[in-house]
């Protein structure tokens, strides 16, 4: 199903990993509104213009941007993908994207969260760039539990895939943000997960270092609760080299709570 539905989608000159990720949104968000309006065996579904103009009726061209085709584009779209799981979609479509270059996290390292969280009896937690993390999502299935779950992406197509996935789960909450600035968060966590980029050197004269990996850790440890744990991956420079990384290091020490 996925591969046909990329198919259509390549031959239409849909092609990026955002544009790809959109159309299957789109589709989906189609999809579950028909069914929550208990029209999605209905006639609508049955005609290329009825369906096309409900679409774009529902402000979804507002929320997604202009689709790039007709309507006969999108019957074909619809009817290939309203049963899609956008959150393997979003894993086999990112995995696969050779522009972008993002990463996707081993999901052994979302399984030693969960079982950490659990044994600390945790439930407030953040994931930071979580879409590093989408195989750990699929496969831990974390957002089944109990737990209040935020995922971060500054990806917005990403902010609307999980917001589309996870809209059953009032667990769940999405922010779109960045962990290398200030965040838009008011409220603390238990447990957060990150693995920053490497590498990146910021221009950020609010922290005492330039490196991105300083910057993001920075700006989340403010987030924490008093005991809270962070998990976060660095490389080895960041924990051995001298300099101003001795000082940030030193205060990142005294800020833990």
């Amino acid at each position: 199903m996925i591969e046909t539905f990329w198919n259509i989608c390549l031959l239409h000159d849909i092609t990026t990993r955002d544009q790809l990720l959109r159309e299957a949104i789109r589709v989906k968000r189609t999809h579950r509104m028909l069914e929550q309006q208990q029209l999605a065996d209905s006639d609508i579904t049955a005609q290329p213009e009825k369906l096309f103009q409900w679409m774009k009726e529902r402000a979804l061209e507002r929320e997604l941007g202009h689709f790039p085709g007709d309507r006969d584009l999108f019957f074909r779209l619809y009817h290939t993908g309203k049963d899609l799981d956008l959150l393997e979609y979003g894993v086999m479509t990112i995995q696969q994207d050779r522009v972008t270059g993002g990463i996707i996290v081993h999901p052994a390292n979302m399984e030693w969260f969960v079982e950490r969280c659990e044994r600390r009896g945790s439930r407030n937690i953040l994931i930071a760039e979580a879409e590093k993390y989408i195989r750990g999502l699929v496969e831990t299935k974390i957002c089944e539990r109990t737990w209040n779950i935020t995922l971060m992406t500054e990806n917005y197509i990403i902010s609307r895939l999980f917001r589309a996935h996870f809209e059953p789960f009032a667990n769940v909450h999405v922010v779109l943000g960045s962990i290398y600035q200030p965040l838009p968060l008011d409220r603390a966590f238990d447990d957060i997960l990150t693995i920053p980029n490497f590498g990146m050197k910021m221009n950020d004269d609010d922290v005492p270092v330039r490196e991105s990996e300083g910057a993001a850790v920075s700006h989340i440890l403010p987030l924490l609760q008093e005991g809270g744990r962070l998990s976060v991956t660095f490389p080895a420079r960041i924990l051995s080299h001298q300099g101003d990384l001795v000082v940030w290091r030193r205060q990142m020490n005294e800020q833990t709570p």
